[in-house]
Formats: structure tokens, sequence, C-alpha cells
């Protein structure tokens, strides 16, 4: 119990993206802390409750994904957003809850187009965010410039988690084929591509919001120093 609530605590930053308010973001924190308990253990009770023990391994995959930014926190000081930490859950439990665990991939063609995108999106919110943040803290360039070579490094590590989740999809395909309720996750060439590209969509359209969400709330808010927080500088 001590080893999970050591997980849960973060670093010190009481307010979120859009919150400046400490009250909304206790709250918005303990709202990520139940969705997250829900999202890991509800889709693993599930499958080993239908034999889909393949399925198990991949929504523990999930439940790691869930609860990486906790860890990353506690062991190296680097924050993620309360609303990107939802959206991560929420991200993950598109896909083993709705997507495999109750079908939604099969009954819905544009389902997996959606999470792409989406994926894309939210890979790029974080990078972006750390990014940002390791940039503005040993760099002094102007504001334009770092934003600028935070885009074009953002989209380069959604493009390096892209191309590493369709070789994991491959192999994931290979190992598992055959498996009770395991469904193949790459088609063929078209497929592969088309999740790429729906990647970079997402990116894109997450890059815009937040620069012009930095821009917007720069107005009433030191928005600089929030990103600079993100990341344990040393003296």
């Amino acid at each position: 119990m001590n080893l999970g609530m050591e997980l849960f605590k973060r670093s010190e930053l009481n307010e979120t993206f859009f919150f400046e308010n400490h009250q909304a973001y206790r709250k918005m924190k303990s709202l990520n802390i139940l969705f997250t308990v829900i999202v890991c253990v509800y889709p693993v009770i599930l499958n080993i409750s239908r034999n889909h023990f393949s399925k198990v391994i991949i929504d523990l995959f999930f439940g790691f994904v869930i609860l990486l930014p906790y860890i990353v926190d506690r062991r190296y000081g680097v924050i993620i957003f309360e609303e990107f930490k939802f959206i991560i859950t929420f991200h993950c439990m598109l896909h083993t809850i709705f997507g495999r665990a109750y079908g939604f991939y099969d009954k819905y063609p544009l389902y997996d187009d959606i999470l792409h995108i989406l994926g894309g999106g939210l890979i790029a919110g974080v990078s972006f965010s750390i990014i940002l943040s390791v940039y503005l803290n040993y760099f002094s360039q102007s504001d334009k410039f770092i934003l600028f070579c935070t885009s074009v490094t953002t989209l380069g590590v959604v493009n390096i988690f892209g191309v590493g989740w369709e070789i994991a999809e491959f192999f994931g395909d290979i190992m598992f084929n055959g498996s009770p309720g395991y469904r193949l996750a790459q088609a063929d060439l078209f497929d592969t591509m088309t999740d790429l590209i729906e990647n970079n969509i997402g990116a894109l359209l997450m890059i815009l919001f937040l620069r012009r969400m930095i821009s917007t709330n720069s107005k009433n808010r030191n928005v600089k120093e929030l990103f600079k927080k993100l990341i344990s500088v040393s003296d």
C-alpha cells in the first residue's frame, strides 16, 4: 500500500495545463488515480474470465503505459500534466476495453483510424511539453525559435514511437496469431502506412493546438515558468 501511495505522489506542481487553481488540480489528480485503477484492473479480470490470455498480456502492457507517467515523475522528476495523464488512461481504455474486449475494432471500420489520430496527438502532447521544458531550461534563444525546434523535435519523437508501435504489432501478430480471442493488428502494408500517416495528423493537430493555447494563456499566466517546472533542473 505504501508503495502504491508513493507511486501516485508527484513533484511540486500544484496546477494543470488548463487550471491554475490548486483545488482544480487536486480534483483532477484524484479523478486520474481512480480512473487509472479501473482501467488497469477491469480488462485484465474480464479477459482472464474469458480465457483470453493473449489479451491479458496486452492489457498488462497498457497498464504499464498508464502507470509510466507516475513512475517517470517519481524516478526522474519529469512531470506529465494531469490532462495528459487522463488522456493516456482514456486512450488505453479505448484500446483494451472497447477496442479488444468489446470488439469495437471489428464493429466500426474507422475505430482504429480514430485511435491512431488520438494516439499521435497524445504522444505529441506529452513530448511537446517535456521537450519545450528542456529547451526553456537549457537554451536562451527566442520564444519563436524554441517553439519551432520543439515542434520539429516532437514530430520526430511521434514518428519514432509510431514506427516502434508498427514493429511491435508485426511481432505480436507472429507470436499470438491463432490464440483464442486474438485479433490481427496488421492487415497489410496499406494498413501500416495509413496508421503512420494518421499518427502524424494527430501530432500536427496537437502541436497547433498547444501553440495556440500557449499563445492565448500567456496573456494571463506565466506559461514559460509553468513549462519550466516540468523537469527537475540541477542548480
